[in-house]
């Protein structure tokens, strides 16, 4: 079996990459057409909206229901959940109990007439605390209490079949629906009006003594008083059942309110859609999507909703791909702009959906300004157009909302361009808030909406200017902790000369604090010239040689006169060793330090791999054969972005620039263009996006540069002197 041996064949760990990649993308894809809403499924694109005017006949092929709106369902479930009857059931065992207590109170009270024992008087008035005593007297006398015991079971028997409640109001809610009341299996239904409470039990029990005992007054107050004190609510109200009731109640509602007949006409051409037509032709699609079985009816709309978020998508992966290459391959940055779009489509879901707010308030602006930020203002833009699509398309192909979203979005990426502090975010809060209300108040104009509509939305514009930028503020920090991203936000953090480790190296290595201020301002000016990230390159100057910190005597910059040089009792390769670690140890520094990647980075590149000369030399004179020169090379790896580039580049030129003894423009020149061209010889550019158009900006700028820090000064003469000289 031959080996394949193409040379375009991808590496294992690069197919990898590209896996996740894709997957990622599926991802995002499916989660966005996910939150599509559902109302939309079976909606023909081209539905005609309320007021338009047809453009043709519609005719219906077969007869097919006209279907209530989700707004009349909700209405006629509210009527009929607020009038489905309240099921209540009838203590049957507590009513026997009751029933049976009653008879045994007049068992003990004829006992206690024959007995008259004082402690079974007392037992008695214990047992019965709801029975006052002088109902108790009253019956022991012979011949009164048979009347009024019939009279007490009858009239409580009556009433605890009928059923009472504590009190009505509270049992029914102030509701006045229908009552049905369960003894077992039986059941009758009741109006409100006829539920016994309490208080209206106790009424009919006045009533009906007072008929009875017409004229004996103490047996009927007797006796009512007894009942009274045997009275108690037996109806339990059974919450289960009457969800249940109610739930069939529901189901019975029917979804239609009409039917098309077969060749009827739903509209015709030239005439003015209304209410009826829409919700015809709405019924129309979805008994079409009933009867069209199989994958067309119920796949191809999901399937279309995904393609539809994948042309999307992949429109926004082709500018990556073209311009923007470098970002297509960094995984954590993909990860950044794929969950700012499912935000988008989130929050235009939660917005829209399930609070039927204006789209006006969703946040797109917040994709454009993190985007310009983290990355740059060109994806900010695209990321901008993308999420204005999205919230369009999600929106029933809304063309006005995704103008707005894009127009404000574009203003929100330039805003931030320059922003530099956070409490700089003011600016953006401003400039975006006027945008929407411009670009708002102008698209509802075109629409005629009235004009207390067009504030009224101009207003959630504004209001979506002054949040997505707090919003944004509010993200930025954790999304460059996740993501590993550096904003200029940061860098002008890092940039303050009195963060710890920049005063420990003013301190303890002097010189090195110097040359990062000088190979700071070279590196800004040639980064500026060149139109890379200026202020990356000023900050990492500052960091790029920490790692001098752990043995700052050993660098030529550090060493003062008058002491003696510590290489001078090393041999060349034990110097070449301590030169080479401070690239270790600096970045080991920044690790420590919690510094950006893009710095670590550049810590590891400013030396690329070149070889330390002057020690190699050294070591070819005590005898080394050129085998030895991987001993002096620095490890690299090469610079990899234009900014670790400018830095070798200001590095070299800046140290190199300390050697001249008479630095004319000419000799700086001469010197800048000949280290330019050794670094450019020796390939440690080739990794880099950088040019000869570059490096000629490159080296014009550290020409401007050098030549204003060496310019000559007027050498003044002695005091005295200028003084005679001065006179005539």
């Amino acid at each position: 079996m031959k080996r394949s041996n193409k040379p375009n064949s991808k590496p294992p760990q690069k197919q990898k990459n590209w896996f996740y990649q894709i997957l990622l993308g599926v991802i995002t894809i499916a989660i966005i057409s996910a939150l599509f809403p559902n109302s939309y499924l079976y909606q023909p694109i081209d539905m005609p909206k309320l007021g338009d005017i047809s453009h043709k006949d519609v005719i219906a092929p077969y007869t097919f229901p006209i279907l209530k709106s989700d707004e009349e369902l909700a209405k006629e479930t509210e009527e009929v959940a607020s009038t489905a009857p309240l099921v209540f059931d009838l203590d049957r065992g507590l009513t026997q109990t009751k029933l049976a207590g009653i008879k045994r109170f007049f068992q003990q009270v004829r006992r206690l007439r024959e007995t008259s024992s004082p402690d079974s008087l007392a037992l008695l008035i214990h047992q019965y605390p709801l029975i006052p005593p002088k109902v108790i007297d009253y019956l022991r006398e012979k011949g009164k209490g048979r009347k009024i015991e019939k009279e007490v079971k009858d009239l409580l028997g009556y009433l605890f079949s009928q059923g009472i409640v504590g009190s009505k109001k509270e049992a029914l809610g102030g509701k006045q629906r229908v009552v049905i009341i369960r003894n077992g299996k039986e059941e009758r239904e009741v109006s409100p009006k006829e539920i016994l409470d309490l208080a209206a039990a106790r009424e009919i029990i006045r009533g009906k003594i007072k008929g009875d005992f017409p004229d004996d007054d103490s047996s009927a107050q007797i006796a009512a008083e007894l009942s009274a004190g045997f009275l108690f609510p037996n109806l339990r109200f059974n919450q289960k059942e009457t969800e249940k009731r109610v739930e069939e109640a529901i189901s019975r509602i029917s979804p239609q309110k009409g039917l098309v007949l077969k060749n009827e006409r739903i509209i015709g051409s030239h005439e003015r859609v209304t209410k009826a037509h829409l919700e015809k032709l709405r019924s129309l699609a979805i008994a079409r999507s009933k009867r069209e079985r199989g994958f067309l009816a119920q796949g191809l709309p999901l399937v279309g909703r995904f393609l539809m978020v994948s042309l999307i998508i992949g429109l926004f992966c082709s500018y990556l791909f073209f311009f923007q290459r470098k970002i297509l391959a960094q995984f954590e940055k993909l990860s950044l702009i794929a969950i700012l779009f499912c935000f988008v489509s989130l929050t235009t879901y939660i917005i829209c959906g399930w609070f039927s707010l204006s789209p006006y308030l969703v946040p797109v602006t917040l994709v454009s300004m993190i985007l310009a930020i983290s990355l740059n203002a060109q994806i900010g833009i695209m990321g901008t157009v993308t999420a204005g699509l999205l919230l369009g398309v999600q929106r029933s192909f809304d063309f006005s909302s995704a103008l707005v979203a894009i127009v404000g979005g574009v203003i929100g990426a330039y805003s931030v361009l320059r922003l530099r502090q956070r409490h700089q975010f003011y600016k953006p809060m401003l400039y975006i808030s006027i945008t929407y209300v411009i670009t708002i108040f102008l698209v509802e104009t075109l629409k005629f909406s009235p004009l207390a509509q067009r504030f009224e939305l101009s207003s959630c514009g504004i209001l979506n200017g002054f949040l997505s930028p707090l919003l944004a503020m509010g993200f930025l920090p954790i999304f460059e902790r996740i993501f590993g991203i550096t904003t200029d936000v940061t860098l002008l953090e890092l940039s303050d000369l009195n963060r710890p480790i920049l005063r420990r190296m003013a301190i303890e290595a002097p010189g090195t604090y110097h040359h990062s201020l000088a190979v700071g301002n070279l590196a800004e000016a040639a980064a500026e010239a060149i139109g890379a990230n200026s202020l990356l390159a000023r900050v990492s100057s500052y960091y790029h040689d920490i790692g001098k910190l752990v043995k700052p005597d050993y660098f030529v910059e550090n060493q003062t006169q008058g002491r003696k040089n510590p290489h001078t009792k090393l041999a060349p390769t034990m110097s070449s060793l301590v030169l080479l670690s401070h690239v270790k140890e600096g970045v080991e520094e920044a690790k420590r330090e919690k510094l950006p990647k893009p710095i670590i980075d550049v810590i590891q590149q400013h030396h690329g791999t070149t070889t330390m000369d002057y020690f190699y030399e050294k070591a070819k004179q005590m005898g080394a054969d050129e085998t030895v020169k991987d001993k002096f090379r620095y490890p690299g790896p090469k610079p990899e972005t234009k900014e670790a580039a400018v830095i070798m580049l200001a590095d070299a030129v800046e140290a190199a620039s300390r050697t001249l003894t008479e630095a004319t423009p000419a000799r700086i020149k001469g010197l800048v263009k000949k280290i330019i061209n050794d670094k450019f010889s020796s390939g440690e550019l080739e990794n880099c996006e950088i040019t000869l158009r570059d490096l000629h900006l490159i080296e014009e700028s550290f020409v401007r540069v050098l030549t204003g820090m060496f310019h000559p000064r007027v050498e003044y003469p002695p005091k005295g002197r200028a003084k005679s000289e001065a006179r005539p």
